[in-house]
């Protein structure tokens, strides 16, 4: 059970703090060492939305939108809350984030070699677990 692991919370704390980077890493620690199932697809997709984040803050939307992408595929079918996370609230609030943020037009844009400065764009708050 992940819900009690220091690392999960660590993450997770991370996560909030806008370290997503650092988020990313201490929980690929814990994703390592579950077996296949419910929590490692969690972790996962949970890894994905904070590798998306760093890319949005590095200035690539692209990155962003491919790990977003990932994210909900991996976090497709769980329940809405699950090891203490409000996934529904979660995943809904990266939507309309990236919605606002257009993300998808910004990673085209870079596709085609075009200049993109989504940097420019904030969003009123960042999505957090």
């Amino acid at each position: 059970m992940i819900e009690g692991d220091p690392r999960l919370a660590e993450g997770l704390r991370l996560f909030r703090a806008q370290e997503w980077f650092e988020a990313h890493e201490e929980l690929e620690g814990l994703w390592r060492s579950l077996p296949p199932g419910p929590e490692r697809s969690f972790c996962q997709g949970m890894i994905q939305l904070a590798v998306s984040l760093e890319h949005w803050r590095r200035q690539n939307p692209r990155g962003a939108l491919g790990q977003w992408t990932k994210a909900q595929g991996h976090l497709a079918g769980l329940p809405d809350a699950f090891a203490g996370v409000e996934l529904a609230r979660l995943l809904a609030d990266f939507r309309a984030t990236y919605a606002a943020l257009e993300l998808e037009a910004a990673a085209a844009a870079q596709r085609a070699g075009e200049p993109v400065a989504p940097w420019t764009t904030r969003p009123a708050r960042w999505p957090t677990p």
